[in-house]
């Protein structure tokens, strides 16, 4: 009995130390239409048998029997192209739906992400035209959104007073409505940009660096062989437990009130650190083992590494490789290749201040002074609603944004004619 309950805790243990390693690619996916997606081998429900195919299924309801997957056809491409076509009802209806109620203010069925087959329109017939015209445009939502922008209805003078929750409302004008905070923001995004509907590259640059480490982590992983992953994993394990017992006597000591002030700071710490500290030993110890084997096998033999990885991330680690002339850590290789990157966007950025100088006229010194202190705070904080950080960071706040507005708006009256 005490060895089961000690495989038990190692095995608690392991999967445990598994999932540290694998939380910083929790959102990843595999794609993959050479194999087929099986139930486990102990799959207890009555449903369907251990072991068996999953394919595909639609409700009976839009189909006779719930099957769409076509012989020779990948599941995932049968499923994709389905949830999107003319055949599915239900996606007509929802896209339709939304949009009506995007221009005037509350949908023919409201709310918009509660549909059942049990759901009635408040005006049918209404919302059987809106699907006919969202199949006669092709589902070009531009098309169908000119269409209701044009319409009599939607050109009615708004509707002032507030409709009861519960009650129907027979569309005699669309509802009037404040300006969402995004609106207003994007406004004044507006006022300061030549082209405000240009992506922010800073965010660009931002998601670009994040993907390509998650990408690099991954690679790694799977450069390794399953032995080589249990036993960083038992690495991790045995840190962690560590570092858990280490915790646990600090949170004696403090409870008995025997650390003192700087030791109950360091304590406190501690507890905050934990999993950073977990995230440091994961990568010396699993992905930076795993691209060494990785950057190694480049710099023997990159043709074959890009067959079967990507030849842009070979050519990444090669001119890493050679930067160092040695195989450098995946930090030294990631930073090297993160530093080219932030190189190009500031010679974009260079670019396009360059420009506006020369059209804008600006050619004194004081011009120049008051147009970089523009410039720097209008690329760093006027940025779409869509391109913010949500959540915000840390310190952000409405006060500060009007701030940040009212800042730019003295600068942009400060800078000469």
């Amino acid at each position: 009995m005490a060895q089961q309950g000690l495989a038990v805790e190692e095995r608690r243990t392991m999967n445990k130390a598994f999932s540290e390693i694998l939380f910083r690619l929790r959102f990843n996916h595999v794609y993959a239409l050479d194999r087929t997606l099986k139930l486990p081998g102990d799959y207890q429900y009555k449903d369907a048998r251990p072991g068996a195919n999953i394919e595909p299924m639609i409700p009976v309801s839009f189909s006779k029997d719930g099957k769409i997957t076509k012989e020779g056809e990948a599941p995932i491409l049968a499923y994709s192209q389905w949830m999107t076509s003319r055949e599915n009802p239900r996606f007509t209806l929802v896209v339709a739906n939304r949009l009506w109620k995007k221009v005037m203010g509350m949908g023919v069925i409201d709310p918009v992400d509660e549909i059942t087959d049990s759901t009635v329109p408040s005006n049918p017939a209404l919302m059987e035209f809106l699907e006919t015209t969202m199949k006669q445009v092709n589902f070009d939502m531009k098309a169908y959104l000119r269409i209701l922008l044009n319409s009599q209805t939607y050109q009615r003078e708004a509707y002032t007073a507030d409709v009861e929750l519960g009650a129907q409302y027979h569309f005699p004008g669309p509802l009037l409505r404040r300006m969402t905070a995004e609106q207003i923001w994007d406004s004044i995004v507006a006022l300061a940009k030549d082209n405000p509907d240009e992506a922010s590259h800073a965010t660009y640059m931002d998601t670009k660096q994040l993907l390509t480490k998650v990408e690099w982590m991954d690679r790694t992983l799977l450069a390794q062989t399953p032995a080589e992953l249990v036993e960083g994993a038992r690495k991790i394990a045995a840190y962690g437990k560590d570092l858990n017992e280490d915790i646990q006597a600090k949170t004696v000591a403090l409870k008995a009130g025997t650390l003192s002030e700087a030791e109950v700071r360091e304590a406190k710490k501690a507890a905050k650190t934990q999993r950073q500290k977990i995230y440091a030993k994961s990568d010396e110890i699993v992905f930076n083992a795993g691209f060494q084997k990785l950057a190694e096998q480049i710099a023997k033999e990159p043709d074959v590494v890009a067959k079967r990885t990507d030849p842009e991330f070979v050519a990444q680690i090669a001119a890493a490789v050679k930067h160092f002339g040695k195989i450098p850590t995946m930090d030294e290789a990631l930073d090297f290749v993160l530093d080219q990157q932030r190189k190009d966007y500031s010679n974009w950025q260079t670019a396009v201040r360059d420009r506006e100088m020369l059209e804008w006229g600006v050619d004194t010194k004081e011009k120049k002074e008051n147009y970089r202190k523009f410039a720097e705070y209008r690329d760093r904080n006027l940025v779409r609603a869509a391109d913010l950080r949500n959540p915000a960071p840390n310190g952000t706040s409405s006060d500060s944004m009007v701030r940040v507005t009212g800042n730019w708006w003295r600068m942009a009256i400060a800078m000469p004619p």
